[in-house]
């Protein structure tokens, strides 16, 4: 099924890596509304350990289908590395092979098989666009730049917490010395 025609607009959605797109109705894809495209990361399994990886998330208004209104549906759209998943589209995404994986979400995980289609197909199209530009990169590198921003402080927390608890060790053993030295000084001398 074909997807919905739509233009981008990059002065809708304000967010740094993200996008608007108004959707129209054509004879062959009867979809229309807004929608924005932010960047996003999950974090699948690859080689048994979880590493980030690009998505996008979706978030329509107005949405409207055959007719048929389904409000403001949020949709994920998961870069998923490897091989590609049965009935997934195939993506190279920052040089590796992969496929996008759709979460419809609600109402749309319920709604007829051709609306459903329909609307894959379109989040499809947006969405290779953003996995597949400079926007992908420049994300991940601030994602990773914000980890170990968050990387740096809990080691300057610890730091500051082993400085703290070292400290107080000296103090305790301090007076542990000064009250073995009272003891002492006050035995009977025989």
């Amino acid at each position: 099924m074909p997807a919905a025609a739509f233009a981008v607009s990059a002065y809708t959605n304000s967010s740094d890596y993200g996008s608007a797109y108004t959707l129209f109705a054509t004879d062959n894809a009867p979809l229309r509304g807004q929608v924005f495209a932010d960047m996003s990361e999950h974090n699948p399994i690859v080689d048994g350990i979880a590493e980030a990886r690009p998505m996008v998330v979706l978030r329509f208004f107005g949405l409207v289908v055959d007719g048929e209104r389904f409000g403001n549906p949020r949709i994920t759209a998961r870069f998923e590395p490897g091989t590609t998943g049965r009935g997934a589209t195939a993506l190279v995404c920052l040089g590796e092979p992969g496929y996008l994986g759709i979460d419809l979400g609600y109402p749309l995980a319920t709604a007829d098989a051709d609306i459903r289609e329909l609307v894959s197909d379109t989040v499809t199209e947006i969405t290779g666009e953003f996995l597949t530009d400079d926007r992908a990169a420049r994300y991940r590198h601030w994602a990773a730049e914000q980890r170990r921003q968050h990387a740096a402080h809990a080691l300057e927390a610890i730091q500051s917490l082993e400085q703290l608890a070292f400290h107080r060790h000296a103090t305790a053993r301090a007076e542990a010395d000064a009250s073995w030295a009272l003891v002492q000084a006050l035995r009977p001398q025989h």
